[in-house]
This record gives C-alpha cells, sequence and structure tokens, in this order.
C-alpha cells in the first residue's frame, strides 16, 4: 500500500495483488525489447521468488545497471557481493517442495524487511546508486556468454 503504482510489474493474471500496481506486461509473453527497456528506464529490480536455481532476471537487470533488491536467498548470496544489491532478510524455510530428483527450499521473505528495503532503495543518493549501478554491470559481465564459454573449453 505504501508504494502502490510506484511499482511497475510484470505479472499474470493469478497475481491476487496485480490491482494494486502499475502492470506493464504479462509474465512469459514479454519480449526482450520491452523487457530490456523496462530495465533501461528502471533504477531498482525487486525480486521476491520464494526459492530460485539461479535467477537470471535480477542478473540481467543489473546487466542494465538496474540495482537489485534480493531477498537473502542461498544462490544470490553466492552469486551477488554484498554490496551490490539490496538485502532483504528472509526468516527461514518454510516449506519444501518436490521436484523429479531434487527438493526445493522455498523461503519467508520479511515483509519488515522488505519494506525497509523498499525505503531504503527509494531514499538513496544519487552517488550510492550510481556506484551499485556500475557494480551490477561489472557483475553481470562476468556472466556473459562469451565469458562463461571460455570457462567451459577448460573441462574440454
Amino acid at each position: 500500500r505504501e508504494f502502490g503504482r510506484e511499482i511497475s510489474v510484470i505479472t499474470d493474471g493469478t497475481n491476487p495483488y496485480r490491482q494494486f500496481f502499475n502492470v506493464i506486461g504479462k509474465a512469459y509473453s514479454v519480449e526482450w525489447a520491452e523487457l530490456s527497456t523496462t530495465y533501461s528506464r528502471s533504477r531498482f529490480y525487486l525480486a521476491l521468488s520464494d526459492s530460485e536455481a539461479f535467477g537470471l532476471t535480477p542478473l540481467e537487470a543489473c546487466a542494465h545497471g538496474t540495482v537489485p533488491i534480493l531477498p537473502s536467498l542461498p544462490v544470490y548470496l553466492e552469486i551477488y557481493p554484498i554490496d551490490v544489491p539490496i538485502w532483504v532478510d528472509i526468516e527461514d524455510t518454510y516449506y519444501t517442495s518436490l521436484a523429479p530428483y531434487y527438493l526445493i527450499e522455498h523461503f519467508k521473505v520479511s515483509v519488515k524487511s522488505l519494506v525497509w528495503a523498499m525505503r531504503y532503495a527509494k531514499d538513496m543518493d544519487k552517488y550510492e546508486w550510481e556506484e551499485r549501478s556500475i557494480k551490477c554491470i561489472e557483475l553481470a559481465k562476468r556472466y556473459y556468454y562469451d565469458v562463461v564459454y571460455q570457462h567451459f573449453k577448460e573441462f574440454f
């Protein structure tokens, strides 16, 4: 309620909260050009997944200099330096689901921490945002396909 229409979302029809936000596209049907433009126009990217195997969209945002606001999921803590995203605390694993051959841990995001992170982002000064944005771009460059493929060549 505090941020309401200031937040633009790409979501689907099953999202019960979509009426509170500026819906700019339907999940899984937005063209890359439109998504890229959205990332470029945005200062922050808010990820609210309760589980991730890698989490490509925050890295896409970083490639555009868009600073991610991320839950402290294990995979994000492994990939992102502590001073790049704005971190949101998680409370604990709240359930696991079974996929074919592995369990998926789902984490509960702390609402209090999320509100703090969003306020922090909204009040962030230009200098800090620019520093984080530059670090985002540098991080994303490490995952560019040419760089990643070079590492694969070491195994062949």
